[in-house]
């Protein structure tokens, strides 16, 4: 597995967006990583089964992309105990 730095630098590379249960990139990530950021979809769904977050991410899907387009660089999908 790559260092987050890593991965950060090559999703600006690549333009590509990165999507993590891992708060490191969501808060405060270009502080860390150098800006740019790139964009972040962040899951906020605990501990929970592969099973479990496709079928919380799938449905949202088209709205996350809709606002990634938009020029949103975090979006947020949080899961019922993160409310």
């Amino acid at each position: 597995m790559a260092p987050d730095k890593v991965i950060w630098q090559e999703a600006r590379r690549q333009n590509a967006t990165i999507i993590t249960k891992d708060d490191d990139f969501a808060v405060g990530g270009a502080a860390r990583f150098g800006a740019p950021a790139p964009s972040v979809v962040w899951l906020r769904l605990g501990n929970s089964s592969q099973k479990l977050l496709l079928s919380a991410f799938m449905p949202m899907l088209a709205n996350v992309i809709t606002l990634l387009e938009s020029g949103e660089l975090l979006v947020e999908i949080r899961g019922q105990e993160s409310r």
